[in-house]
């Protein structure tokens, strides 16, 4: 499948190069084309209204912007972490949400580091270790062919689910992947007692520090074939299929 020019809605590195692994394809971003300071307002309520909001910010920009083919393809993905416990949270607010635990609601994105603080911190203040959890990730993409003068815009999701604890495991990937476990199957996650351990509960301390396969202790190509935003991909790829055959 040849696909064409494609540009990601995000100058974070770590979506381009994961894009561009999934993709087999170069990926440009706003600061590649110089777009600087391309920082939409992210007012959506659901990961596939922020995605779209982004991929459409992008798409207007590009319209008068010059050197760009004819034949091109925007993407943006809206991706966060829900935490059963937390009521879904950090969710749709999983980059800013150490700012928005602090209070401050009008700053943009906290750092990586500040953010699983910020996690770690909710979750013993509601007594636990851990609980089940899922990433989701939600891409729109925007298809623009001017010889054939039509757009095809869509948004497709996917997700990976498992299970969030305080402790962090693994040098790879980025955000919350660190904290993100997939060592129990879903049937076993449901018998898990995630309160927090004491000197009286050592099962709770022993399954604590077994925790070993968080995403961040694979490498991306594994990463990739897993997560949701690998999940998702899979099916915008299936959607470029539909379009380009």
């Amino acid at each position: 499948m040849n696909i064409p020019y494609v540009i990601l809605a995000t100058n974070n590195k770590h979506k381009q190069q994961e894009f561009k692994h999934a993709l087999n394809t170069e990926i440009l971003t706003p600061n590649d084309l110089g777009i600087l300071d391309f920082d939409p307002i992210e007012c959506g309520e659901t990961f596939e209204a922020n995605a779209m909001i982004k991929v459409e910010a992008l798409y207007h920009i590009l319209q008068t912007h010059a050197n760009i083919p004819s034949h091109y393809i925007v993407i943006a993905d809206d991706s966060g972490l829900c935490v059963e416990s937390l009521q879904g949270l950090p969710g749709i607010f999983s980059a800013r949400y150490a700012h928005m635990q602090n209070g401050n609601t009008e700053c943009g994105n906290s750092s990586d580091a500040d953010n699983r603080e910020a996690l770690k911190a909710a979750l013993k203040e509601h007594g636990i270790w851990g609980s089940k959890a899922y990433f989701q990730c939600s891409i729109a993409y925007i298809i623009h062919d001017e010889a054939k003068q039509k757009n095809i815009q869509n948004v497709v999701s996917g997700q990976c689910h498992g299970i969030v604890a305080i402790k962090e495991s693994g040098t790879h990937g980025f955000g919350y992947d660190s904290m993100f476990y997939r060592d129990f199957s879903q049937d076993e996650i449901l018998t898990l007692d995630f309160t927090l351990p004491t000197n009286n509960t050592n099962n709770k301390i022993t399954i604590l520090e077994s925790l070993q396969h968080s995403l961040a202790t694979l490498p991306l190509e594994e990463k990739t074939k897993i997560s949701h935003r690998g999940q998702a991909i899979q099916s915008l790829l299936k959607a470029f299929l539909a379009c380009f055959q």
